[in-house]
């Protein structure tokens, strides 16, 4: 869970996190703490109660960097989450357009076979009567005849 801190890295007013309780052990059980922060280039070997306080600071301070960069995690996996669901939303609209779509086109298609087949129909009985009509003829003129 996230404590109240300031975003411009202001105190916590929680209890001690566990990287705090961790660093606050007994200076004797620390030798030598390796110090990178004061020196540019090389690394220098700092005794007991001076590292201790160092690491401490440092520790609290890394902590404090951590809820921080946790805290905008959140935000920034909160904003992702929003526009998740906008976007799903409107592709989801689309869908649902699409399919209403699909479907006025299936109608359409149906329908239009519908008016093949009859004016097929139509067409073989046309032919039908037409060649009723030639062979009629035919046998007048050969009567005529």
């Amino acid at each position: 869970m996230l404590s109240s801190t300031s975003a411009r890295g202001g105190h916590s007013t929680k209890a001690p996190s566990a990287i705090e309780e961790r660093l606050e052990m007994k200076e004797e059980d620390l030798v030598t703490v390796v110090d990178m922060f004061g020196s540019d280039d090389e690394i220098q070997s700092v005794e007991s109660s001076e590292g201790a306080s160092q690491c401490r600071s440092s520790g609290i301070e890394l902590g404090t960097a951590i809820e921080q960069a946790s805290y905008q995690f959140v935000v920034l996996a909160s904003g992702a989450m929003n526009t998740f669901d906008e976007e799903y939303g409107r592709l989801m609209g689309k869908s649902v357009g699409l399919h209403d779509r699909l479907a006025d086109s299936k109608e359409k298609a149906s329908n239009l076979e519908d008016m093949l087949q009859r004016e097929q129909g139509r067409r073989v009985a046309f032919e039908v009567k037409a060649e009723n009509l030639r062979a009629s003829q035919r046998v007048m003129e050969v009567e005529m005849l």
